[in-house]
């Protein structure tokens, strides 16, 4: 019994020392560091832009040099970077009624990045202890190379954690950049840019006025003379495939203009995030390929997604899909079409395409810095594949990222 003691003492005493409140604010302090250049980023500044960049490599710096409890400080720094990168995923809850379980799924989130921070210490300082004495003065090196490779760890498919977006904004960018051969299109777009509150979005007695504005807009975008009108994700926020009335409505006018925009659809019993293409009196419809983990579908198998579903979506079934990103042609240019999350795939732009479209809903996420993560990430894979974004957004400023 005195050894128990002794050893639960012992332990308790080891225990304690991980959570010092010195090794928790050095990792709040790394996590900062890593994070500061999204926040920086809001501002479109260059100074702050090259101020955030070396901010997060001395925050890489203070994270492989660290010398007394790395694993911890590894796991807290990790965990911190999930919370600053991605504590917004959890405020959709609001719009399922699960309000009160935001602080849960954030810390969730937080978890999960910091068990990824730590496995990748602990095989990196492994590969480090087996060089021997080379090991220790390389150890650094070997645990930067670590570092480097945990942002190609995407759990459940979602892939936003990339450490190159440091450098966007700042002179160094061009590193990755791909040459853009390409020239506008011979012929105006009209983005659309909206600020419709999520929770207004599908009230049945706003609908009316979202599609009557939607429509004036679609007018005025005639009479500026444009050739294409690209409207967000889910603007028209009703499964549009049934309602015969407005896609007659939108057929007469693409005889003025061609016209893009989100809306859902509903085929067959399965739900799908669209978006439609009107032109010269027709109608295409392109559904989602890739779906939002958690949001869209849920990745995991069958015998846990039913309950998952029933619970948080009340026993509706994961969104239809495409079976692969679809191209729309106006006027000989050649235009690929992507639906929000879509964007910041590197699927998408696989083939570098010229031209993408891109209509988003970040209304979802309103307020955080999740539509700023995001126009850096589309600024990201515009640089890499020499591809012109146009994205149309609703709580998201419209732009061409180029």
């Amino acid at each position: 019994m005195k050894v128990d003691r002794l050893a639960l003492s012992s332990f308790k005493k080891k225990l304690s020392s991980y959570f010092s409140l010195k090794i928790i604010k050095s990792s709040f302090l790394n996590a900062i560091l890593l994070s500061i250049f999204i926040y920086f980023s809001i501002f479109e500044n260059i100074f702050l832009s090259i101020l955030g960049f070396l901010a997060f490599v001395f925050g890489v710096f203070r994270l492989v040099f660290v010398r007394e409890n790395a694993a911890f400080i590894w796991l807290l720094t990790g965990f911190f970077v999930g919370v600053f990168w991605f504590y917004w995923i959890a405020f959709s809850l609001v719009y399922y009624d699960f309000a009160y379980l935001i602080p849960f799924e954030i810390f969730g989130i937080g978890v999960v990045y910091g068990l990824i921070f730590l496995c990748f210490y602990m095989i990196f300082s492994f590969f480090a202890r087996c060089l021997g004495g080379a090991g220790g003065i390389l150890k650094p090196v070997i645990l930067a190379l670590g570092f480097y490779l945990i942002q190609f760890v995407h759990p459940f498919g979602f892939n936003w954690l990339n450490w190159h977006l440091s450098l966007i904004g700042t002179p160094f960018e061009r590193v990755f950049a791909r040459q853009n051969d390409s020239k506008n299109p011979p012929f105006k777009i009209e983005l659309i840019s909206s600020r419709i509150p999520q929770d207004e979005l599908w009230q049945s007695s706003r609908k009316k006025e979202h599609f009557v504005n939607n429509l004036a807009l679609i007018d005025k975008a005639i009479k500026n003379g444009a050739r294409l009108v690209v409207l967000p994700e889910s603007a028209f926020a009703t499964n549009l495939n049934q309602n015969l009335e407005l896609i007659e409505t939108l057929k007469q006018k693409s005889q003025k203009i061609a016209i893009l925009t989100g809306a859902e659809a509903y085929e067959n019993g399965t739900f799908y995030n669209s978006a439609y293409f009107f032109d010269a009196g027709e109608m295409r419809r392109i559904d989602k390929h890739i779906l939002v983990p958690f949001g869209e579908e849920i990745p995991l198998p069958e015998f846990l997604k039913k309950p998952i579903n029933a619970l948080f979506f009340g026993g509706a079934s994961d969104f239809g899909k495409a079976g692969d990103f679809s191209y729309i042609e106006v006027e000989g240019v050649r235009f690929k079409v992507a639906i929000c999350y879509e964007g910041t795939r590197p699927q998408l732009y696989a083939n570098k395409p010229d031209f993408v479209l891109l209509i988003s809903n970040d209304a979802w996420f309103v307020p955080s810095t999740q539509s700023t993560l995001q126009n850096l990430l589309l600024r990201y894979y515009a640089l890499k594949n020499g591809s012109v974004i146009f994205h149309s957004a609703n709580f998201n400023d419209k732009k061409v990222i180029r």
